[in-house]
């Protein structure tokens, strides 16, 4: 937790926790961090809980929406969907 607190101070990267509207349930996490291939500007990694699964497709359109809206990022990763689990690899 200290270490995402220090990146988010330093603007380096981002975490967020994702919960449900009343707040009693985490629901999954969503991280920004700097990209490591040069064909992109961050790698944002996304999941959430397994009992909550049918929300990924919602959550992943959330933060894509949010980050064309509200970020200056121009290419964004998106690890397990637009570029492979190991990181800076084309899937």
């Amino acid at each position: 937790m200290k270490i995402h607190k220090r990146e988010f101070e330093l603007r380096e990267a981002f975490a967020y926790s994702v919960f449900t509207n009343s707040k009693d349930k985490c629901l999954g996490s969503v991280y920004i961090d700097p990209s490591q291939s040069h064909n992109y500007d961050c790698e944002v990694y996304l999941w959430v809980r397994g009992d909550s699964i049918r929300l990924d497709e919602t959550l992943y359109q959330t933060v894509l929406t949010w980050l064309q809206q509200d970020w200056p990022f121009a290419k964004v990763a998106f690890s397990g969907r637009c570029i492979s689990w190991k990181i800076g690899k084309m899937s």
